[in-house]
């Protein structure tokens, strides 16, 4: 029957790829095994031998068979069935009952008086949360999330601009705009008309503006994980997080939390508790983690844009609010 050269030219090279595999894994095991190697022989293929020629069986045979077994044994199966040839090479291991002769004792092994009591009291559950959640402690969460082109949009427009403000910093000022152009044709492709150059501006303008210098000078690092426990969360809350950006001095540590919402509140007295709540919680694990070191935590909202210190009786506030949700 014909057969399209293509098809069997890719049937071949698929064939070669699968055998180089096979002889890839058989080196991973000869190399790794340290008291005892067992291979395998299937009795497949269409070979008198019973096992198909580029197998496991075949190629350990073929390459060890110069050196003498130290057993050779046929394994008949329970009921019907063909006999399983089996090869040992090495020394075999030693008979049950050995152990003895061997220099080996045995000694029964008393059961714990621990087996039959229940384990002991462990006090309150350990409980893992992002802070970006901690909001929703206490409250109500909302059953479907809000959907539609307009929602996604946005939440491109969010993920987007966080990924500029993430890498950008590290090249210099005068590529960063080309850079954001190249980066949007690729990644902003099917946003709405003009969504792409407005993420731009938002973010060239974080970029230069000077009151956002210290963001991104010597000290800071995008994507920071925060995680642990600090003074003032509520008993058995662990939190662990990523910060967008965060700033280490020798006496001072500056969490900073980007924020895409277009409509900025015009005080701190008016941000959104979920946010503050979250900000409290990255406060604290950094105080944890840097004693001694003044902690503050600003928002960036990135239309204005806007640097926004967040006040310690905020966050405090939050924190307290969290205790007595929990």
């Amino acid at each position: 029957a014909w057969k399209c050269p293509e098809l069997v030219e890719h049937g071949a090279a698929h064939k070669a790829l699968a055998v180089e595999e096979a002889a890839r894994l058989l080196y991973v095991g000869m190399t790794r095994a340290r008291d005892h190697l067992i291979i395998c022989g299937a009795h497949a293929g269409s070979g008198k031998e019973g096992f198909a020629a580029p197998s496991w069986w075949s190629w350990i045979s073929a390459g060890l068979k110069t050196l003498p077994p130290t057993g050779l044994r046929e394994l008949v199966p329970t009921g019907a069935g063909t006999p399983v040839s089996a090869q040992v090479w090495g020394a075999p291991p030693p008979a049950p009952g050995a152990g003895s002769a061997a220099g080996l004792t045995q000694s029964p092994t008393a059961i714990p008086d621990w087996i039959d009591r229940a384990p002991p009291e462990t006090g309150r559950r350990v409980r893992r949360i992002a802070p970006s959640a901690l909001g929703q402690i206490g409250t109500a969460r909302p059953v479907i999330a809000p959907t539609g082109p307009e929602a996604a949009a946005r939440l491109r427009r969010g993920t987007l601009i966080h990924r500029l403000l993430q890498w950008l910093p590290e090249l210099e000022p005068g590529a960063q705009a080309a850079a954001a152009g190249r980066y949007l044709a690729v990644e902003g492709r099917g946003l709405p008309e003009g969504m792409a150059g407005d993420i731009a501006a938002s973010v060239l303008a974080v970029l230069s503006h000077p009151d956002f210098a210290p963001l991104f000078g010597p000290g800071s690092r995008a994507e920071a994980t925060l995680a642990g426990r600090g003074p003032g969360l509520p008993d058995g809350l662990w939190v662990a997080g990523t910060v967008d950006r965060l700033v280490v001095t020798q006496a001072e540590v500056l969490i900073v939390d980007y924020k895409t919402s277009r409509q900025a509140p015009e005080r701190p007295d008016d941000v959104d508790p979920s946010f503050l709540a979250q900000m409290a919680a990255y406060r604290t694990v950094a105080r944890a983690a840097w004693p001694g070191h003044v902690v503050r935590c600003a928002l960036v909202w990135t239309d204005g844009p806007g640097l926004m210190t967040l006040p310690d009786h905020l966050l405090d506030d939050a924190l307290d609010g969290l205790r007595a949700a929990a």
